[in-house]
């Protein structure tokens, strides 16, 4: 189940050439080309999709779009709602680089003529909760789900891909400050069968660390003649917080959808004293955390509204 578009040059344009779409994505990050097949994934964020061209030479009866050379984008419904906010600002891209229009086959899509993001966030987001409908009544005539068993609020969704997504712009913005820090992507996992978002902490290096349920503090490197533990642990964002007070607490429009502590303090071996005897006191984690792809974990409300037996 999946939200299919198809591209072409504007009638009287020259129609689009293997060549042309290949050399677009020849190179840029993220994606992977394969034959006339682009893959794309977002390592940090856990997004996919793909696109494919057809050269429109064929004779296919049933294919609406034969005998016109176009692309082919498809994306997976069932999905949590980021997924359409990343493809969107790649089809945006890519629409405006090769100067096409579209023909949008979804219900609420944006028919035939030319790509707006609107329109394409429209069609995504109402194929989506058709997709949820459908896998929870799936579910409830006791069928058993592939993935998608896990769900957080969208508002939390949000924040963590804006964060994970804006990695790079925050780098350069603070490099241009003369600010050299870690900054880590968000993730999910069940910490002993909790849901919880998490980030890692390595060996004290100076981190933008934002705030996640949970940090998981690496320190198996740490600077060498100190005294305490050298497991990893887990502790929750607040306590780090609580323990780098000395240290700016970025929010607002500077900081990509949630708020981070910037312990910039230049090396592992320069972190403070007491951010030091913080780390090494904390107990090893004997606990279980389990990872989770970002594209298991559901829109709660989606979840909650889509049920077949949902007022």
């Amino acid at each position: 189940m999946s939200y299919d578009l198809y591209l072409f040059r504007r009638a009287g344009a020259k129609p689009l050439k293997k060549k042309e779409f290949l050399a677009y994505f020849k190179g840029r990050l993220d994606f992977t080309v394969k034959g006339t097949s682009v893959g794309y994934q977002n390592e940090k964020t856990g997004v996919y999709f793909s696109f494919d061209y057809s050269d429109g030479k064929s004779t296919d009866a049933d294919d609406p779009n034969a005998g016109r050379a176009h692309i082919h984008f498809n994306i997976n419904y069932f999905r949590p709602h980021t997924f359409g906010l990343e493809a969107e600002r790649v089809l945006t891209r890519l629409v405006a680089g090769l100067d096409l229009i579209v023909s949008d086959p979804q219900n609420e899509g944006m028919g035939d003529g030319d790509y707006t993001p609107e329109g394409f966030l429209r069609g995504w987001n109402a194929g989506n909760r058709f997709g949820y409908q459908s896998m929870r009544a799936v579910q409830q005539r006791g069928e058993t789900l592939l993935g998608g068993q896990h769900v957080l609020p969208a508002q939390t969704l949000r924040a963590c891909w804006e964060w994970t997504y804006g990695i790079n712009t925050l780098y350069d913005r603070l490099h241009e400050d003369d600010i050299d820090v870690f900054i880590p992507r968000v993730m999910f996992g069940l910490c002993d069968g909790a849901l919880r978002t998490f980030c890692v902490w390595p060996q004290l290096i100076p981190t933008a660390l934002p705030a996640v349920d949970l940090v998981l503090v690496m320190r198996d490197e740490l600077p060498q003649g100190t005294e305490g533990e050298t497991g990893n642990a887990l502790v929750a964002w607040k306590d780090v917080r609580k323990a780098a007070a000395k240290f700016k607490l970025v929010s607002g429009k500077d900081a990509p959808g949630l708020k981070y502590v910037l312990m910039d303090y230049g090396t592992a071996e320069e972190a403070p004293p007491e951010l030091l005897k913080f780390v090494r006191g904390l107990p090893a984690f004997e606990g279980s955390l389990q990872g989770i792809s970002p594209d298991q974990v559901l829109d709660e409300e989606l979840v909650r509204d889509c049920a077949p037996d949902a007022k």
